[in-house]
């Protein structure tokens, strides 16, 4: 710390704090933490207006790496000995949580877009932040898909394996 406080006196700087001040929004990452939370329990979050929505969109992307997302991914690859899925209420849960998440990222993109429109006063819409939530939805769909498809290719070998 004091190393910190001779390069601010040697820089001129008076206001320490503001060299430290991370430019992550925290409070966006932990509210859309808490959202993933909700959606793998199967509760729906409303999207707010003024939120950091490429945070949350950022963020929600990652919701598979959720546990409990996880322990339904491995729930519907199990299948019997015929070959059968042996959880096929898993699957269908984790298709819910896919949709989910993908229709409150493109909310996020809609909001966004909406008050990048209303700050500008222009019809013209589509600024810089709104081509990221667009890459983040396309995240989503596609880890959705994918997942989709590993877990029928592994079913797929488990039952040529029996």
């Amino acid at each position: 710390m004091e190393l910190d406080k001779a390069m601010a006196a040697a820089f001129d700087i008076v206001d320490l704090e503001k060299l430290m001040v991370s430019d992550n929004n925290v409070e966006a990452q932990r509210a859309a933490q808490l959202e993933n939370d909700r959606f793998v329990q199967g509760v729906d979050i409303e999207v707010l207006e003024g939120q950091d929505h490429n945070v949350h969109a950022e963020i929600h992307a990652t919701y598979r790496e959720h546990p409990a997302y996880q322990q339904l991914m491995q729930g519907a690859q199990m299948v019997g000995p015929t070959g059968q899925p042996l959880n096929m209420q898993a699957a269908q849960q984790m298709q819910q949580i896919d949709q989910m998440v993908m229709a409150h990222v493109q909310a996020h993109q809609e909001t966004l877009a909406a008050e990048e429109q209303g700050a500008a006063g222009s019809p013209s819409g589509g600024g810089g932040g709104s081509v990221g939530a667009e890459d983040l939805l396309g995240q989503v769909q596609s880890n959705a898909q994918k997942t989709a498809q590993a877990t029928q290719v592994e079913a797929d070998e488990m039952v040529r394996g029996s």
